[in-house]
Order: structure tokens, then sequence, then C-alpha cells
């Protein structure tokens, strides 16, 4: 169209603005070129679709891609001036614009309708969505949008270039409207049994041989300005209410058709498929641990007969239960999955006084919702490039052998606040190179460290002792017998301890909060962890 939209980004920016822009939403008008009798222009529902996307983009502040003018006109055939698209045609046009958008980093697109015969653009839209692409779709025919008394009173009986329409052009581009005697003269058409759906079997002019389902003698500019008014206020509204339920249910089913069931070890490459996706470190025997420790404590989520969830369960002596492995497949997040998978998983514990978990910032904003509250602040620190060792003080270092494991689990126990002593001796039995003590002068356990291997990093932890030159110590040993391994640490923050690492090249990957529900029955002695068994161990 000429006129000149004033919206922030539109047709009629350079390439420069549009490349600059921040912008992750477009607005799409779609229209058509066909009769509308003796007073209105053939781009009738093109100006309209145009000037509607218009402000909607404004108020947005998203992008305004120019109006697609050619589409369906079919029930307007026999009128010279119509031009129409097959439908499959007019689809796959509009499908090739959504996927230009989706390739140049949009993520929602409006799709402003202009004309009531373009049924097309509903299949479109619902396929691309249901396709949970990166790219969502709102479909919005803005004649809907209109709640205005001037518009109830001049639609009534009316479809095509009557009052109604004529008023909406008389107010936006009354250069464009012809005067009331220029309207082709109406002849007895097929009366008002005549409904919108027969215009599959029979055009427009069939109804009535001027083209026109309505009157246009009635219009006038000020009904118009309301009308218009009413539909931008609505349709705003309207968008801003779709765009919030996307953001919060991106998905097109959203949790029809997902299942929650037990975890089984048929589902563990399913588990290291979702670990990969998050970039997490566990190996198969991980989740074997898990199913060995709590066997009916695992579950999957499953839709279209593909695991998309898990989490895993751990259970302490009835005083505390664990939850962990929460993934969800990145293509179907923000569904309600990892909710729905932490219930499951909750429910299983009821045999446990306590429940626990370590949080990343993403999952803990769900988990404050479920009635977790913080408890210790942990970081993730890897070390990538080795930096020479600073010499430690501490002495005594040495393997850990199955005679210790009674000592270490009860150290354990006061720093992790329950026993656990099943998992410890599945750590030192699948990384004893990772596992060491320390004596002190009375020649009992003083500390201890503990570690296994990983996907991406070999993990060390947990690390127990009174002082930060054992954790040195410890730490130490662990990584000697790793060289070239990345390393990771999930540790507590401890007097001089974050300090050292930095010195040895540790660099912050990312932060956890150690979080409860329910009554803890014993608290855990803070000063003895220095570093944790991982999130997912506790």
């Amino acid at each position: 169209m000429t006129q000149k939209h004033q919206s922030t980004l539109d047709g009629f920016a350079t390439t420069r603005a549009w490349q600059e822009s921040p912008t992750r939403i477009a607005v799409l008008p779609v229209g058509a070129c066909e009769q509308h009798g003796g007073r209105l222009p053939l781009v009738t529902d093109t100006i309209l679709a145009e000037h509607f996307a218009g402000t909607l983009a404004r108020s947005l502040r998203a992008a305004l891609l120019p109006a697609l003018t050619y589409a369906n006109s079919f029930e307007h055939t026999g009128f010279r001036g119509t031009f129409s698209l097959r439908p499959e045609t007019a689809m796959a046009v509009v499908r090739d614009l959504l996927e230009s958008l989706e390739r140049q980093g949009f993520e929602r697109v409006i799709v402003v309708n202009g004309h009531g015969g373009n049924f097309f653009l509903g299949p479109v839209v619902r396929e691309l969505n249901s396709q949970d692409r990166p790219l969502k779709a709102i479909l919005v025919e803005y004649w809907a949008m209109d709640d205005s008394p001037e518009g109830k009173r001049l639609a009534a009986g009316e479809l095509h270039a009557g009052a109604w329409e004529t008023s909406l052009l008389l107010a936006l581009r009354p250069d464009l409207v012809g005067p009331p005697e220029a309207a082709l003269p109406q002849a007895p058409g097929r009366g008002e049994r005549f409904q919108r759906a027969d215009l599959n079997t029979f055009g427009v002019g069939c109804r009535d041989a001027s083209g026109v389902w309505g009157d246009s003698r009635g219009a006038d500019a000020a009904s118009g300005q309301a009308i218009a008014a009413s539909i931008a206020r609505n349709q705003l509204a309207h968008v801003q209410e779709r765009l919030k339920w996307l953001a919060e249910q991106p998905g097109y089913a959203g949790t029809g058709g997902i299942a929650i069931r037990p975890m089984t070890e048929d589902d563990i490459d399913a588990g290291m498929r979702l670990c990969a996706l998050a970039g997490w470190n566990q190996l198969p025997d991980d989740w074997r641990l898990f199913l060995r420790l709590r066997p009916a404590g695992g579950f999957v989520a499953v839709r279209l007969g593909r695991v998309i969830g898990t989490v895993t369960t751990l259970g302490f002596g009835g005083e505390l239960g664990w939850i962990s492995m929460v993934l969800v497949d990145p293509a179907i997040r923000r569904s309600g999955i990892g909710t729905m998978l932490m219930q499951a998983a909750m429910a299983s514990l009821t045999d446990q006084a306590c429940i626990g978990l370590d949080a990343t910032p993403a999952g803990k904003k769900v988990y404050d919702r479920l009635g977790f509250a913080d408890r210790l602040p942990l970081r993730r620190l890897i070390l990538r490039a080795r930096r020479p060792m600073p010499p430690t003080s501490a002495a005594g270092v040495r393997r850990m052998q199955a005679d210790d494991l009674a000592a270490v689990a009860a150290l354990d126990a006061r720093a992790f606040g329950v026993g656990r002593a099943d998992l410890l001796r599945w750590l030192w039995e699948h990384a004893p190179e990772l596992s060491w003590v320390v004596n002190g002068a009375d020649g009992a356990i003083a500390g201890f460290c503990l570690g296994r291997p990983g996907v991406n990093f070999t993990q060390i932890g947990p690390i127990v002792c009174p002082t930060s030159e054992l954790a040195q110590a410890l730490l130490g040993q662990a990584m000697a017998v790793q060289p070239g391994r990345p390393i990771c640490a999930d540790v507590a923050n401890q007097p001089n301890w974050p300090e050292w690492l930095a010195q040895l090249g540790f660099v912050e990957e990312r932060r956890f909060t150690r979080m409860f529900r329910g009554p803890v029955a014993r608290e855990g002695d803070g000063a003895l962890l220095y570093a944790i068994a991982g999130p997912e161990l506790g």
C-alpha cells in the first residue's frame, strides 16, 4: 500500500533497522483483492487488515510485515477485479513467510486476517503451532473484536461492503470511498435465509447481483471511528492475553496425552538422551544407582510413546527423601511437565519425614511454589585449564579402604544430617581412585573425599572435613589421579575455600540452592561440608 505506517519496524524501514531490532514479535496482515460493490476499492480488506495490524504492531513494539494482498476470494467469482489464489497456493505462501520469520529469530507472529473468506489461515496456523516449533502464531480476525454500539447497529444483517465496512473506510481512508449514488444497484436475491456457509455452494453474486451483502447508505465516519477504536482496544487485549498464555504454556497440546509412569532400566537410554540435551554429566551407572537404591522411586513422563521427562528419588532411613534428575525435553519445556514429575516424586516419598533437593535458578521457581524453603547456597566450580598446585600443609592423606567405610559414613551423617552408607559404598566401589581419607592426631578419620566419573568431567564430592587445609589436601589427591580431565566440585562457602579453588583455576559455572520441604529431623553440621556429592545425590 502507498500509505506509510509509523510503526517502529515495517516495510518502509531499512535492512539495517531490521538487523538491529531486538523484537521477537512480528505482525502479518492478510487481506484480499476482490469486488466491494460500487463504493469501496478492491483492496478494502487489505487496507483494513494493514491498519489494524499496524495499531497492534505499534502497541507491541513488534515488526510489521507488508500486507499480503492476494488470498482466497472464490466467493466473489464473476466480478471483474477479483483476483484469488487457490487455497493450497495461499497456504504455501503463508507457510513460506512464517518459515522465513522463524529463520530470522522471530518467536511470535500475529496473523491479522482482513477477509472473512480466508478460511485457509486457520489450518496453516494450527499446523504450525501443533509442530511445537520455535515460532508460535496467533490468528486474529479483526472484525470479531468490535463490541461498539455503533458496530452492533450497522453490522446487523450485513456481511460484505455494507454500512459497517463502509463506515470504517470513511473513518480511515475517506479518499477511497465513493458517494452513495455510486453503489451498484441491488437486485432481488435469495433472501435472508442465505447463510455464510452457503458460500461454499453459491457465490456472493448468487445472493445479490450487486455483490454487496448489506446496505452502505447508512454508513458514516463517526461510527467508523468508534468501531475502529473498539477493535484496536479489544484486539490488543486479546493478543496480550494469548501471548501470556504462550509464555506459560507454549506447547500446543499442553499436558494433554502425557502420562507419568515408573522408570525402568529400559528407560536409561532415554534418560541419557535428556542428559545430553541438557549438557549434564551422568553416566548410565548413575541411573542404575537410583533404580537399585529406590526401585519404585523413579518416574518418566511419556508423550506419544517417547520419554520426554524424568525424575528420581532416594530415601535415607525415613528421615529424608531426596529428589533429583528432574529433566524435561527442551522441545516441550514450560508445559507443566516438571511440576507433574515433581508431584509424582513427592507422592512416592510419603515414607520420609522431609524432602530435600538442590535447585538450579530455573528449577527453584517451581520448587518455591511447591513449598520448598531455602537452606544452603552452593556453587558449581569447573576446572578446565590447570595451574600449578599451591602447597598444602595437611599430611596423612591416604587411599580409602573397605574398613574405612563405617567411619566415613558416620562422619558423612554428621555433615549431611542423615545416614547414607549404601550411597557412599557405591561411590567408593565405582571410583576407588577418587576415594581418600585423612587421619587426625588421634588416628581416627578426620576427613574424606569421594568422586565419580562423568560424561563431561570428573565430579569430586562429597568432601567432608573440619578445615580448609584438609579439604585442599583431599581434593589435591583426587585431582592428581585425573590428569587432563576437567574437574567439577559443587562447593559450600567455607572460609578460604573458594579463594584457594580460584587460585587453581576453578571457574563458577552455575549456582544451586539446597532446599527442604517439611521439618528437618537432624541438621547437618555445615562446618564440615566443603563439597557435596552432586545435586542428584545430596
